[in-house]
């Protein structure tokens, strides 16, 4: 359960980082280089979302939770 916590904790650290970093920078995608605002219109995507936190803290929790628990 510990091993599986710890991952969590990371998974979710990282997944969260990330989601943060696309708000930050909103140029492009992450592994995509800058993408132009016509390719954002033609999607309709202004700005990321904050469902990458989201889903980060609660991985981060449930690792948290699972390390934890003894």
């Amino acid at each position: 359960m510990q091993v599986l916590g710890v991952l969590l904790l990371i998974a979710g650290l990282v997944f969260g980082a990330v989601g943060i970093w696309r708000k930050k920078n909103p140029g492009g995608p992450v592994f995509f280089g800058h993408v132009t605002d016509s390719i954002r219109d033609l999607y309709g995507v202004k700005t990321p979302g904050h469902w990458p936190i989201i889903v980060g803290a609660i991985l981060f929790l449930a690792g948290l939770v699972l390390v934890l628990l003894k």
